[in-house]
C-alpha cells in the first residue's frame, strides 16, 4: 500500500483499509520507507501480489519542474517494470487532481499515464466515476470500480458528555457552534465560511476552526479575518486523536466549505460522529449528504454559504447527527476490504 510512512497515517483512513483486507485475510507489508525502488521490486516479486497506490505527488514532486519531471519518469518505468514482474497494480483517485499542485503539466501526464498502466482504479462515488471516463477514456472507465469510504466510527473514543466538552472549549450550552475541523487549506474555502458566518445575524452562535494551517501566510490571512469577530475562535494546531471527540461532541454542525472537492473524508468523519454536515454540492457529496443528514449549498453562488447557516440552525441538529450515523454504519472496514479483496482478486 503506497504510501506507507507515518505522516500519511494521520488520517486513519490507510489503516481502516488494511484492518478490513486482514479480516478478509489479505495482508499488508508494513515498513517505513515510501520510495518505490528497482531493487524492492525485484526483491518482492512473487511475494507481494498488489501494489496499492493511493496520493500520487509524493513519487514525483521535487523542487524543480526539471527534477520533478525525471522523477516521474523514473516512476513510471518503475511501474511498467513492475508490471511485468507479475504484480497487480491498483489506484484508487480520491480526486480528480492535487488539491495544491506544483506542475500542473506533470500531474496531467501521471495521472493520464496511470489510468492506462494500472490494472484496476478504485473511487468512492458515481461523479468520480463519470469523471474518470471523461479524462482519461472509456479504458479507464471500464476497470473503474465504485467502493464506499470507510466510516470512523469506534476510532475516535466519544466517552466525554456535551457539557463536559463545551466547558472545557468555554462554551454555552445554549450556544449554536459550527466546526472547521481539520487542515487548514486554501481549497478547503475557510475564508468563504468566516466571511458567510460573519452575515450571521445570531449573537449566541459561534464558529471553531481547528486543525493545523497548511503555512504561516494562511495562518496569518486566517486569523486576520476571524479577529474582527468574537464569535470566532481559532485553534491552530495538530488536535491529537485522543481530543477529537471533545470537539465533536461540543459542536451541532460541522462546516465544510470546499472551493473544490471530490472525496471528503472529513465528511465521512462528522456523519460518523453523528454531526450534520453543511457542506458544497460537488463531487461526492451529493450522493452521501441527503436532506435528513445535512445541507448542501452551490459554492458557486454568491451568498449562498450565509443563507445555508441560516436554514441548517431552523433543524433538528441532533435528529440530523442521528440519521447521518446511520446512513454511514454500513460502510464498515470490513465491508470495504471485501470489496478491495474482490479487486485484487479479479482476473488474477
Amino acid at each position: 500500500m503506497f504510501p506507507r510512512s507515518a505522516w500519511w497515517r494521520e488520517n486513519p483512513y490507510l489503516d481502516l483499509l488494511e484492518q478490513g483486507l486482514q479480516q478478509h485475510n489479505i495482508g499488508c507489508l508494513h515498513d517505513n520507507t515510501d520510495g518505490l525502488s528497482w531493487r524492492w521490486l525485484w526483491t518482492h516479486r512473487g511475494q507481494i501480489q498488489v501494489l496499492h497506490f493511493h496520493w500520487l505527488e509524493y513519487h514525483y514532486e521535487r523542487a524543480t519542474p526539471l527534477t520533478s519531471a525525471v522523477a516521474l519518469g523514473l516512476f513510471l518505468l518503475k511501474l511498467i517494470l513492475a508490471r511485468g514482474l507479475g504484480y497487480r497494480l491498483i489506484w484508487t483517485v480520491h480526486n480528480i487532481q492535487p488539491h495544491e499542485p506544483k506542475h500542473p503539466h506533470l500531474d496531467r501526464v501521471c495521472w493520464w499515464a496511470l489510468a492506462h498502466l494500472i490494472h484496476a482504479i478504485v473511487v468512492h462515488c458515481q461523479d468520480t466515476a463519470k469523471q474518470v471516463t471523461h479524462r482519461w477514456g472509456m479504458g479507464a472507465g471500464r476497470k473503474t470500480h465504485v467502493v464506499a469510504h470507510p466510516n470512523y466510527i469506534g476510532v475516535y473514543k466519544t466517552n466525554i458528555e456535551r457539557h463536559a466538552a463545551r466547558q472545557q472549549l468555554s462554551l454555552d450550552d445554549d450556544q449554536p457552534v459550527f466546526l472547521y475541523f481539520g487542515a487548514v487549506r486554501p481549497y478547503k474555502g475557510i475564508e468563504d465560511a468566516i466571511a458567510a458566518f460573519r452575515e450571521l445575524q445570531n449573537s449566541q452562535a459561534r464558529l471553531i476552526i481547528a486543525g493545523r494551517p497548511l503555512n504561516s501566510a494562511i495562518k496569518a490571512k486566517i486569523e486576520a479575518l476571524a479577529m474582527h469577530d468574537p464569535r470566532i475562535r481559532t485553534i491552530f494546531d495538530y488536535v491529537p486523536a485522543t481530543e477529537v471527540a471533545r470537539y465533536y461532541t461540543a459542536a451541532d454542525v460541522v462546516l465544510l466549505p470546499f472551493r473544490h472537492v471530490q472525496t471528503s473524508g472529513s465528511a465521512l468523519l462528522a456523519m460518523s460522529m453523528a454531526k450534520p454536515v453543511l457542506t458544497s454540492a460537488q463531487g461526492c457529496l451529493p450522493e452521501l449528504i441527503a436532506p435528513e443528514t445535512g445541507l448542501l449549498y452551490d459554492p458557486n453562488e454568491p451568498g449562498a454559504l450565509a443563507i445555508a447557516m441560516q436554514l441548517i440552525l431552523e433543524r433538528d441538529l441532533r435528529q440530523m447527527g442521528e440519521c447521518a450515523q446511520a446512513q454511514v454504519r454500513a460502510f464498515t472496514p470490513a465491508q470495504v476490504g471485501g470489496r478491495h479483496a474482490e479487486i485484487y482478486m479479479h482476473d488474477r
